[in-house]
């Protein structure tokens, strides 16, 4: 009886495995295109020698309205990716999904990001972190937008796209170039209601950089975005 009692629970554990994999598989998103792209940044702690950051990124969401591929020669075409997308870029996480488009077979040296003003209060972009004067004193910091900007960049080599191949692409921005010239000391500070775990309120030191709260290093920023974006394949 024992032995027929382990082969049971054998089969059982096989038989819920193989359910497991047909549920993975099935999660998986359906190829309805040729070329897969995927937005993604790199943050400041990326070549970061101590523990210690002036700074650190905790969100940075964008929203996003058209991802084009373009030629050598800069054509204008229809858009590859139509949105709205409200996308995470630490998180990689889009609403709707952004995964696959079709794009018509050539040679391509350009993506084209455009960001419109569809986020909460109508921004394009929202950054949310932390300044940390010393430690352990951490200042919330918000940088937002509702400028509509067109991010593009260039792929040396060209990106070959057929239809016999899925090409995976990566459009990254590189969040350091935003805020590595950004004197956060010199910012003006807001306080902030906040809730804490009790119940008890209390008064939260925040620093708002926009079109209209620390502009000098709003523009800073606006300055420095334009040269921050890079094309890396992922194939």
């Amino acid at each position: 009886m024992k032995i027929l009692k382990y082969i049971n629970l054998a089969l059982l554990l096989i038989f819920s495995f193989a359910c497991k994999d047909d549920s993975l598989i099935e999660d998986l998103p359906e190829v309805t295109g040729n070329v897969y792209t995927e937005l993604s940044a790199i943050n400041n702690d990326a070549v970061s020698r101590s523990d210690w950051r002036e700074y650190m990124i905790s969100e940075a969401f964008l929203g996003v309205n058209t991802i084009t591929y373009q030629t050598e020669q800069n054509e204008i075409t229809d858009a590859n990716y139509t949105g709205p997308f409200e996308y995470e870029l630490l998180t990689k996480k889009s609403t709707p999904t952004l995964d696959y488009a079709t794009v018509i077979p050539n040679t391509y040296h350009y993506i084209s990001v455009q960001l419109i003003n569809q986020l909460e209060n109508n921004k394009s972009i929202i950054v949310n972190g932390h300044y940390t004067p010393n430690s352990p004193t951490k200042i919330d910091f918000e940088f937002s937008t509702d400028d509509t900007i067109t991010f593009s960049a260039r792929h040396e080599d060209g990106l070959e796209v057929n239809n016999e191949k899925l090409i995976s692409t990566g459009f990254v921005f590189d969040l350091r170039l935003w805020f590595n010239n950004v004197d956060f000391a010199s910012a003006e500070q807001d306080t902030i209601d906040v809730e804490l775990g009790n119940g008890e309120i209390v008064k939260k030191p925040i620093i708002y950089i926009n079109e209209n709260r620390n502009t000098a290093l709003y523009e800073s920023v606006m300055n420095e975005i334009e040269f921050s974006t890079f094309i890396r394949p992922l194939n």
